[in-house]
């Protein structure tokens, strides 16, 4: 007790010790204890180390898991990297839909007009070097009468 009346509390600290007669044996021994300094007994006792203790991985462990007990010190950025390749693949999807749809609107528009000519009314007249090349006046006549024997009145 102390001059206050309060009690002193007797804490011992006890580690996994070697047996000191029987070898290879380990048990539960007193290696520290838990003492007021002198002066303050308001503030937490200090530990006072009797013997070493032998750490199984060398070293005492953390007092915390290195992402926190509920992970709140590592945050995962997977899920924001997911959204943003699914949304960029779905924006590129978009952008092709739309100039597939362009291009496929656009000739549906040329597949609709009266004046485009089918690949099979399309006769070519080869070019000889030893005929002369017909001149302008010569190509309206032929096609001039080659009209009007197709389309005669």
């Amino acid at each position: 007790m102390d001059e206050r009346g309060d009690a002193e509390g007797n804490y011992t600290l006890i580690g996994r010790q070697e047996h000191h007669l029987m070898a290879g044996e380990f048990g539960l021994y007193p290696v520290g204890g838990f003492r007021y300094t002198e002066d303050d007994y308001k503030g937490l006792p200090e530990v006072h180390m009797t013997s070493n203790i032998p750490w199984k991985t060398g070293s005492p462990p953390i007092d915390e898991p290195p992402c926190g007990y509920r992970g709140q010190k590592c945050q995962s950025q997977t899920g924001e990297i997911i959204a943003g390749v699914t949304g960029g693949v779905v924006l590129l999807l978009l952008v092709i839909s739309l100039v597939a749809y362009r291009n496929w609107r656009y000739e549906q528009e040329l597949d609709s007009l009266l004046w485009k000519i089918d690949y099979k009314d399309i006769k070519i007249n080869e070019w000889t070097p030893n005929i002369p090349a017909p001149n302008k006046l010569s190509r309206v006549c032929s096609t001039t009468s080659w009209h009007s024997v197709h389309y005669p009145g």
